[in-house]
């Protein structure tokens, strides 16, 4: 079977308010029609959670086609649409928008290759057919009651399970084995599946901002970092942390102190109506005042939610406003080459009155293990 293999861990969706939104979005972008084919937002828009599928909407009426193998699950699941089985996907779903009168089509282009366009507009009796990103993205970016539910969730298989293995980090112990390790435990803990590859890197390997785990054994002195999250009734969470495995030196405490305090500033900026560039700025600004600005190398932080990184991206120069229901990560770093490096990162919810962390049952101490 396909992922979920026809379970309803769909989580509820809200197809009705969400669909009249949509709608609301593509008449802003003139548009009449539009083919949704990323799964993530097939799942939003539909609480489907197989692995394949088509939405098609029209100013009056919406479509959802899979294949045989999930006729069944999507007619349990899918509420608000018609659901269709399709043979030929490209070719049905192409006749299908031929005869509902759409002359406008938007089409999610970077989730369709190049040679399916191809052939999709050589057999779609549109007149127009534009690529239109970030429609059902932008719906995203606002959770509603059951999709912070969901991400709560999944920050807690974080809370069950990163503690208690940076706690058994012991001199020998490869960096493999500490990820293996966790990855069980967010398996015990319930975990659909990870978020990414998770990243554990020690001592000089810390500076990698993306170093996942190697065979490469922890030193006594050296710190660890270790990013990582797993995946609740389809949201995902992530969560990164770092620990010193023995007497921490004074630098290694000066840095981590640095960072801490960094993220306790941009998270202190998050509330609805601030501009997303200006929680990013509260981080960097601390770390430059410190000296530290040229090994501060990426944006502090990315929405989390059907995905593990989708919009807002918490970085300079976006300006879109935070809005209440909101669900962003706040990650700073310094990462210093032939040194190693500290990242500290959480979930926070853009709540009413400011920020909510939603993994702040992970400690940030400075963990010496």
């Amino acid at each position: 079977m396909g992922e979920d293999g026809g379970r309803k861990r769909g989580g509820g969706s809200d197809a009705k308010g969400r669909l009249a939104g949509l709608r609301r979005l593509m008449k802003g972008a003139g548009l009449d029609g539009l083919m949704v084919t990323c799964m993530e937002n097939v799942r939003y828009l539909t609480g489907f959670t197989g692995s394949a599928g088509s939405v098609v909407v029209a100013p009056r009426r919406a479509y959802f086609l899979t294949d045989g193998r999930y006729t069944t699950q999507a007619r349990e699941q899918v509420n608000g649409y018609t659901v269709r089985q399709y043979k030929a996907p490209l070719k049905d779903v192409a006749e299908l928008v031929s005869s509902l009168s759409i002359t406008r089509l938007g089409i999610e282009a970077e989730h369709i290759s190049q040679a399916s366009y191809r052939a999709f507009r050589g057999a779609v009796k549109v007149h127009t057919v534009r690529s239109t990103g970030g429609l059902v993205e932008e719906l995203r970016m606002v959770k509603d009651g059951g999709e912070i539910d969901a991400l709560r969730g999944a920050a807690g298989l974080v809370e069950k399970s990163l503690e208690d293995v940076m706690g058994s980090i012991r001199p020998g112990t490869t960096e493999w084995e500490v990820a293996v390790e966790l990855e069980h435990r967010f398996k015990l803990s319930g975990s659909e599946k990870n978020s990414f590859d998770f990243i554990v890197a020690s001592g000089k390997r810390g500076a990698l901002p993306h170093g996942i785990a190697t065979d490469k054994k922890v030193r006594k002195g050296e710190m660890v970092t270790i990013d990582c999250g797993g995946r609740w009734k389809g949201y995902y969470s992530d969560c990164t942390r770092t620990c010193v495995v023995g007497k921490p030196t004074g630098r290694q405490r000066e840095i981590y102190q640095i960072v801490l305090e960094a993220q306790q500033k941009a998270i202190e900026a998050v509330r609805p109506g601030v501009k997303v560039e200006d929680v990013d700025a509260a981080a960097r600004e601390h770390i430059s005042a410190q000296a530290y600005g040229k090994y501060y190398t990426h944006s502090t932080g990315h929405g989390v939610g059907l995905s593990v990184h989708e919009e807002p991206r918490v970085a300079q120069g976006n300006t879109h406003r935070l809005m209440q229901g909101m669900v962003i990560t706040v990650e700073p770093g310094i990462y210093i080459p032939d040194w190693g490096g500290v990242r500290i990162e959480d979930m926070v919810l853009v709540a009413r009155q400011g920020a909510e962390v939603l993994t702040e049952g992970v400690t940030k101490d400075f963990l010496i293990v």
